[in-house]
């Protein structure tokens, strides 16, 4: 697929025109499906327009305003429709960009434009749960965390061939400040069923962040801090949603243990090295 949009601009203007038309009739006469089809014109316009070039900033640029409309609309009348079709809208084109035109050479780039994408879908359920006050729809929580699985298998491998390992644990150590920074805020404004998404969230990533930076049994060791210091929160916040993650934790790092780190420790302490199995074993 081929996308950008340079060429055509009377062009282009006009179908953005009709797709602000049909979104504002949309909000004036409460009707969603007139929403859904200004959304479907939008993302189609820079397929219908596509000159054979990339044109990142001017393609990426157009997506974020999109999606920025798409967040006012899904947070001010709650159409679940609206959002997952923007969500599906945003990826397939950014993939479809991705695929054809991304190198190194606009890394920087395409990380900010990444994450200006995954910022709008995070935060939807979150702004709306500030505005109407009231629990939100599985569907909006199973997306947002759809979200950042792709955001971040994108990112890890950008930032993994661009730069290193730890510099991909740093991101994740980012998102897990972003999360804990959300569950943080809502837990001390509209506790309920988003703050242990949100909490999840953060504490998976801080968990993938330590594979990041170290290796070997020095990975379960950290495992086992994180476990630690989480049961100890929880019980001081009587929190149970960092309890059972605790406890999750810790048998994963007690699985660890057992299946990759037994062996080293055991060759460590007796000063031999584990022999290497027969390579018929190996086939």
């Amino acid at each position: 697929m081929q996308f950008p949009i340079i060429s055509q601009v009377p062009v282009f203007g006009v179908m953005v025109l009709v797709t602000l038309l049909a979104c504002l009739l949309a909000l004036v006469y409460d009707t969603q499906w007139l929403a859904v089809l200004g959304l479907v014109g939008g993302f189609l316009t820079p397929i219908m327009l596509s000159t054979g070039q990339s044109a990142q900033f001017v393609l990426m640029s157009y997506m974020v305003v999109l999606n920025g409309g798409i967040l006012t609309i899904a947070v001010w009348k709650r159409w679940k429709i609206v959002n997952t079709l923007g969500f599906i809208g945003t990826w397939v084109l950014f993939t479809q960009w991705f695929v054809n035109y991304y190198t190194v050479a606009v890394f920087w780039r395409t990380l900010v434009f990444l994450h200006l994408f995954f910022l709008i879908y995070a935060f939807v359920p979150f702004f709306s749960y500030f505005v109407h006050a009231s629990r939100e729809h599985l569907t909006d929580l199973l997306l947002a965390s759809l979200n950042t699985l792709v955001t971040f298998g994108y990112a890890y491998g950008m930032v993994r061939t661009y730069a290193s390992r730890p510099a991909v644990g740093i991101v994740a150590l980012a998102y897990t400040g972003l999360f804990f920074g959300m569950a943080n805020l809502l837990h001390r404004r509209h506790p309920g069923n988003l703050e242990p998404l949100l909490l999840s969230q953060g504490l998976l990533f801080l968990i993938l962040a330590v594979p990041m930076f170290v290796s070997g049994p020095w990975i379960t060791i950290f495992w086992s801090v994180q476990a630690a210091v989480m049961l100890w929160a929880g019980l001081r916040l009587h929190n149970r949603w960092l309890c059972y993650g605790a406890l999750a934790l810790l048998l994963l790092a007690a699985g660890r243990f057992v299946v990759y780190d037994y062996g080293e420790v055991v060759a460590f302490r007796w000063g031999y090295v584990l022999p290497a199995p027969p390579a018929d074993k190996l086939l």
